[in-house]
């Protein structure tokens, strides 16, 4: 204890006597760990700034499952008598067995006819859960998007691209609230978005509302992970987890990805990490 208290003593007493330099000590302590915060939110916001412009500019954070409705024999397609058909329940079994690492979404795609009064146009229509838009790669131009109580619902309310909406109104705010014809069924559209992502002329509904029984038209899983360097292992664990719900294995379902650049992106993460450590690690 008196040894400490000398000690204690002998430091109080150099500060006493040199404060220049005890001046200049505390302040390189100082600035040192400034830099060092610095550093560390500096790494922090441009990996945050990478991964918001692959997720808003690219679809390799993207899966899709789609059953395989088709087989090629001898260079001529023949459609098979049976083929699986995952639904809503399958989606959000889906959806809780990633824990998580991605959003699951269950989507139809077809061909339609839009109409209002004399006019008609064709269109690409996809119906789709609400929980969709969370990660859609869409700018709103007017309306909102439909919400996951209206999909409850079933009610019939779409979102259109701007050069449709267009088609039938004279601006995209106009056309929201407008009263369409799609396939002859009456649809309210709440919503126009951006034609650039959503494509020319195309059309989106609640998946309850505007999907076919699924033994006509084969509905696809769409998966969307969190991170991207994520997405090798979360699409290995999508084809065992279809394996064991609907069997068949890689003959039942085609489960798509960018793998290729999403390893490439995985380890071009890792190594930003490991760079910028070193920065750091030169710094402390």
């Amino acid at each position: 204890m008196r040894r400490r208290f000398a000690l204690l003593t002998v430091a109080f007493q150099a500060i006493v006597q040199h404060p220049l330099r005890s001046l200049l000590s505390t302040l390189g302590l100082v600035i040192g760990v400034a830099a060092l915060v610095a550093i560390l939110s500096l790494i922090d916001g441009m990996e945050q700034f990478a991964r918001e412009q692959i997720e808003s500019s690219t679809d390799l954070q993207s899966i899709t499952a789609t059953p395989r409705t088709t087989d090629q024999i001898d260079g001529v397609t023949i459609r098979r008598d049976s083929f699986p058909t995952p639904t809503l329940l399958d989606a959000r079994a889906l959806d809780a067995e990633l824990g998580g690492t991605a959003t699951v979404t269950l989507t139809q795609r077809r061909g339609v006819e839009v109409g209002r009064d004399t006019m008609q146009s064709a269109a690409a229509l996809m119906a789709a859960e609400a929980t969709i838009w969370a990660n859609a790669p869409v700018e709103l131009k007017a309306g909102r998007f439909f919400s996951a109580a209206e999909e409850a619902e079933e009610r019939r309310v779409v979102v259109v691209s701007a050069s449709l909406a267009e088609r039938f109104a004279d601006s995209a705010e106009a056309a929201v609230g407008r009263i369409l014809l799609i396939d002859g069924d009456e649809a309210e559209v709440v919503g126009v978005v951006d034609s650039e992502a959503a494509g020319p002329a195309s059309v989106a509904g609640p998946y309850a509302a505007f999907a076919e029984p699924p033994e006509e038209r084969a509905p696809t899983l769409m998966i969307h992970v969190n991170q991207a360097e994520m997405v090798p292992i979360v699409a290995e664990q999508v084809r065992g987890w279809l394996d064991g719900r609907f069997g068949g294995g890689q003959n039942g379902f085609a489960v798509n990805l960018y793998e290729d650049y999403a390893v490439q992106l995985r380890q071009g993460i890792l190594l930003f990490k490991l760079i910028m450590g070193f920065i750091t690690g030169i710094s402390v």
